[in-house]
């Protein structure tokens, strides 16, 4: 009898135990949960920022090199090809010989070639470039005063004065053919570097698309791991 009433008393002990440890049990598994949670949201949260970053900035530098390509290459080779045909223009006033037509031609053409030469010193250049350039607008200065200077009386124009025009407008546009090919150039390695800036892009959404399948097996074994 007196053994059984000690078992009863036992079973009553544990009984109790269990009961007050039960609440403890479930608010640990309540905090854990929660955790769980907020890790979740924090590894989602992460990955769409880094992964919005990463494109901004892809597409930022595309955007820029497609901008440079065009206000920097293509507008310019455009600028250089209207003073080209004015100057090609020039000369075959100059092979007339003709006073009055090189007068009449030469207000017209050295208020757009000015035109364009400032609209060309606006872009942006490379160290190169701005170095033709200073040589181009030097000589488009020398070739206005000498026109302004032959052309002030209505007189032909003398032999060595149309050869000197002749000189300074060849001059000019071989001058020009250089800054033609430094556009070419500089117009391939923009596009180079646009290639470039696009292919890394693939290759950060390829590594986005590992890091998704990585953080999702994280996310699984977080969700499934229980504390012992």
């Amino acid at each position: 009898m007196r053994v059984y009433e000690e078992v009863c008393f036992v079973e009553y002990e544990v009984s109790s135990i269990e009961e007050q440890h039960e609440p403890i049990m479930g608010k640990t598994g309540n905090i854990w949960n929660r955790v769980k949670a907020v890790v979740v949201l924090v590894l989602v949260f992460l990955l769409v920022l880094a992964t919005n970053l990463m494109d901004n900035h892809h597409f930022d530098v595309v955007k820029r090199s497609l901008t440079s390509v065009y206000e920097d290459r293509l507008l310019v080779k455009d600028y250089l090809y209207k003073m080209s045909r004015q100057l090609q223009l020039k000369e075959k006033h100059l092979k007339e010989r003709s006073a009055h037509l090189s007068r009449q031609l030469g207000v017209q053409s050295t208020d757009s070639i000015q035109t364009l030469i400032n609209k060309y010193s606006a872009t942006k250049m490379t160290a190169l470039e701005a170095s033709i350039y200073e040589n181009l607008y030097a000589q488009w200065q020398t070739l206005k005063g000498k026109e302004a200077s032959f052309l002030q009386g209505g007189a032909e124009l003398s032999e060595s004065q149309i050869d000197e025009l002749w000189g300074l407008n060849w001059q000019l546009r071989e001058t020009i053919d250089h800054l033609f090919e430094i556009q070419k150039n500089e117009g391939k390695r923009q596009i180079a570097f646009s290639n470039r800036a696009i292919a890394k892009s693939d290759l950060m959404a390829k590594l986005e698309i590992g890091a998704l399948i990585v953080i999702g097996l994280i996310i699984q074994v977080i969700v499934f791991y229980r504390p012992d």
